[in-house]
């Protein structure tokens, strides 16, 4: 599915972190932030053009998911100034079990 290893995380981090814009990494985590913000955007276009505040969303199972997912979830927090509170729900994978994270701007 990917080009690199999807869960580690050090190498992960490092580069969406970095300046490495056509690492494989990055160009997936790109297309991961757009998928994420057409939904953000569809989500907010329901609310009416309110920003979203709570947002239910499949646990993700990659340290790449993982770590891309928050790094849009707070991206959002920071542009709209509002605390955004998650629900993690488990996947097909996952066991029982839904914690709650607010990322606060």
């Amino acid at each position: 599915m990917y080009d690199f290893d999807p869960n580690d995380r050090e190498t992960i981090v490092k580069i969406l972190d970095g300046d490495f814009p056509e690492h494989p990494i990055a160009i997936a985590a790109g297309r991961k932030v757009e998928e994420f913000l057409k939904r953000y955007q569809m989500l907010t276009f329901k609310n009416k053009g309110r920003p979203v505040r709570k947002m239910i969303l499949v646990k993700p199972i990659t340290a790449f998911d993982e770590i891309v997912c928050r790094k849009c979830l707070q991206m959002v927090a920071d542009a709209t100034g509002d605390m955004l509170t998650i629900v993690w729900v488990p996947g097909e994978a996952e066991e029982a079990g839904a914690p709650v994270h607010r990322l606060r701007p």
